[in-house]
């Protein structure tokens, strides 16, 4: 009698315990290279992972194959019966990715993807040693580059600008920023700025800027003779040659140009081929706006 109690009570014991041993093995997790990953956001980086591969297992680990796999938006990530994930490496924001038991049960797991762009590595390749004027201001783009050397713009790239090297000279008018702002200078002075992601520290780049003097005057000569804004005639069937003198000292462009058809001028050397009433221009090429002028009347 006594033993047939204690197979009753062991009996009830098991039956009693069964179903929450049954209840916790039917759970559904979603895994990732063996890591549950159900009901959380996965943040993927969509330069370097184009496919994922989902398990779904129940709450012992074990492989659960009677579920239906569905995302949320198939433009963004599609998932197949087996649970492998093709992401659009086009597309960014959030996509969810979930499965559901196939017997009746109703269990359902998924999890959050969020797609994005992350900055791998910077450059500034574009530009070589930048010149720039004094008293000026220049934007600089930076070119993003993958880890299989192709340029992409990133998500929201967190961006340093500053200046490593001559801050006395330049500035950037916000550190994140491309905007350097130029100093006066009474010469030409280099200047060195860095570029760094607030995200990856391994993504940095550097460039040479040369400050260049700001043209403050441009006078123009006639063998020797300052005849800036001045008015002389000459021969037709004789050229004349003209000199432009930057001041500061220092060597910059200068475009020449003429406000007659028949008058040519190149490097200076005017040269008519009618008689005609005609101003000479040189123009500094640095941004400054400076310039000067003679007037010719060739006869």
């Amino acid at each position: 009698m006594k033993k047939t109690v204690s197979c009753i009570l062991l009996t009830a014991l098991l039956l009693s315990l069964l179903p929450g041993a049954m209840a916790d093995s039917a759970e559904l997790h979603i895994y990732l290279n063996d890591n549950i990953i159900s009901f959380k956001t996965l943040d993927v980086d969509t330069i370097v992972t184009r496919a994922l591969r989902f398990e779904a297992r129940s709450a012992d680990g074990t492989i659960r194959e009677n579920v239906h796999w569905k995302s949320s938006n198939e433009g963004m990530a599609k998932v197949d019966e087996n649970g492998n994930v093709a992401i659009n490496v086009e597309k960014e924001g959030e996509v969810i990715i979930s499965c559901q038991t196939t017997d009746g049960s109703g269990r359902i797991s998924s999890t959050k993807l969020k797609l994005y762009k992350r900055v791998h590595s910077l450059s500034l390749e574009h530009y070589s040693t930048y010149n720039m004027r004094a008293q000026s201001i220049v934007s600089f783009k930076p070119r993003f580059i993958s880890p299989m050397g192709l340029e992409y713009s990133p998500t929201d790239p967190k961006l340093n600008w500053d200046v490593v090297a001559g801050n006395e000279y330049a500035y950037f008018s916000n550190p994140a920023s491309g905007t350097l702002c130029a100093e006066s200078v009474s010469k030409p002075e280099n200047v060195l700025v860095r570029l760094r992601s607030g995200d990856n520290p391994k993504a940095i780049a550097y460039m040479n800027v040369i400050i260049n003097p700001a043209v403050e005057k441009i006078s123009i000569f006639r063998a020797g003779v300052d005849v800036t804004g001045q008015s002389f005639s000459n021969s037709a069937s004789a050229p004349v040659k003209l000199n432009a003198k930057i001041s500061p000292d220092q060597e910059a462009d200068i475009m020449w140009s003429s406000s007659s058809s028949n008058a040519k001028v190149m490097d200076g050397l005017v040269i008519a081929s009618a008689p005609c009433s005609v101003i000479i221009t040189a123009s500094a090429t640095d941004g400054s706006g400076i310039s000067a002028s003679v007037t010719i009347n060739f006869q």
